[in-house]
């Protein structure tokens, strides 16, 4: 075989191994993105999910309030703020809050809660806070198909109490990937005694609550 043969065969190995290492790293990049679109699941699906690891919870206090899934259009909103939460949700909240609170009254203080906490309850295993742990779990469900995934509570005021209008609004809300529009779960609560401390709400002494939602820390609304 003469010189020129020897290279071009060369070249076309070279080729051969270049192309099979292409192949060889782009099959677990495809693998990854199929698997991420067969497990994205639908804005439907989503609701649907919710509904299900929601149902017969409530979230205990002095009354006892079921957990609502919600829809609504997000604008086109990239980050969920308390200003987007209370415009884009205002209507729904209205609808579905026995007191028909009114979110976007600037005399409505909203408090930004802290996701760590509510998602640290989906692993409780007690029998008796099974409420709690099915809250976190449908959170921890959100933060894995939604995106900016956030947590207001709205109608407290200045000392932690409910306001004069009636039980506080409680609200997870994330931005659908495939739509763009907003999905969130929703309950009320009576709230007497959520004492802030340095910016942060303790949690409720657990013989004040039993069975009842152990994620309520919050810290001044962005």
């Amino acid at each position: 075989m003469n010189r020129f043969a020897v290279l071009v065969v060369g070249a076309l190995a070279c080729l051969q191994g270049c192309a099979g290492a292409d192949a060889t790293e782009d099959g677990p990049a495809s693998e990854t993105a199929a698997l991420t679109a067969h497990t994205q699941a639908s804005d439907a699906d989503i609701k649907a999910k919710l509904t299900s690891i929601l149902r017969d919870v409530t979230f205990m206090s002095e009354s006892d309030y079921p957990y609502l899934v919600l829809e609504a259009e997000g604008g086109g909103a990239k980050k969920l703020t308390s200003k987007t939460v209370r415009t884009k949700l205002a209507a729904m909240v209205k609808e579905n809050a026995s007191s028909q609170r009114d979110i976007t009254k600037r005399t409505c203080r909203a408090e930004k809660l802290t996701l760590a906490d509510v998602l640290a309850d989906a692993n409780l295993t007690d029998p008796e806070e099974r409420d709690a742990r099915q809250a976190g779990l449908a959170v921890k469900y959100m933060t894995e198909q939604l995106r900016g995934v956030v947590g207001y509570t709205f109608g407290t005021n200045a000392s932690g109490d409910q306001d004069e209008e009636g039980p506080v609004v409680y609200v997870y809300v994330g931005i659908s990937r495939t739509t763009g529009k907003l999905i969130a779960i929703m309950s009320r609560l009576h709230l007497n005694r959520l004492h802030l401390k340095q910016g942060v709400a303790a949690r409720f002494a657990k013989a004040e609550r039993p069975r009842t939602q152990r994620s309520l820390r919050a810290r001044p609304a962005a």
